[in-house]
């Protein structure tokens, strides 16, 4: 609907997915030529190297090298290519008799950068991975929104959090450019009568929240300009 009512595709918008990693080889992923719609991979569980500036570990991919096939980063387990393919596919790869580019994501045009998590996942190198992400956009000039569908039991879950601090400290500092969100997973767990926290719904913590249900939510960090 956001596609065919507004015209809004993401076109020259940097969507940034910090997840699992991605199958690149996956045609929702690629252009119409077969080149990848993937800028950057930084993979932070492979020690081999190059790591990219000014981060300390991981391995980082261009588009280039993902092109010439020797990239060797992996999904292993899908969840990251799974969510791409939500926020950015461009239906290439529909198949089975289904037309191509009938099940699009939100954001069929836009450029990938993607951080791959190691394992075990700690927040440090989930706020490393959303860094790194800013510092390619600002690189082009280009408004950017980066995926966390990530995370965990613990915690306030209401922007209180040193993590979370430090996300909307990302979005409000000038210097990550303008046009800029952060999308954070809230938790499936939803709201549990005398265990969770009864005012998480009743006040405006968030900088915005959006709830299809009591027990899928997500909440996003935002700044227009």
């Amino acid at each position: 609907d956001v596609n065919n009512n507004y015209g809004l595709n993401g076109e020259n918008v940097i969507l940034g997915i910090v997840d699992t990693g991605i199958d690149f080889n996956h045609p929702d992923f690629k252009n119409t030529n077969g080149t990848t719609r993937i800028l950057y991979l930084w993979d932070q569980s492979n020690s081999n190297g190059p790591n990219p500036n000014p981060f300390s570990y991981g391995t980082e991919w261009n588009a280039s090298q993902i092109n010439n096939g020797t990239c060797n980063a992996t999904d292993n387990m899908g969840h990251g290519s799974h969510v791409a393919g939500i926020a950015g596919g461009n239906g290439k790869g529909t198949g089975n008799g289904v037309s191509e580019g009938t099940y699009v994501g939100m954001a069929p045009k836009s450029d990938f950068v993607i951080v791959k998590l190691k394992t075990p996942i700690n927040q440090s190198d989930i706020v490393d991975g959303v860094m790194y992400i800013v510092q390619k956009a600002v690189s082009v000039n280009k408004p950017w929104i980066v995926n966390l569908s990530l995370g965990s039991k613990w915690g306030p879950k209401d922007g209180t959090s040193i993590f979370e601090s430090m996300l909307t400290a990302i979005v409000n500092d000038p210097i990550s450019g303008k046009g800029k969100i952060i999308v954070v997973s809230a938790g499936n767990e939803g709201y549990v009568a005398g265990v969770s926290d009864p005012n998480m719904f009743k006040e405006n913590k968030y900088h915005s929240r959006s709830c299809k249900t009591r027990n899928r939510c997500q909440r996003s960090y935002y700044q227009e300009n």
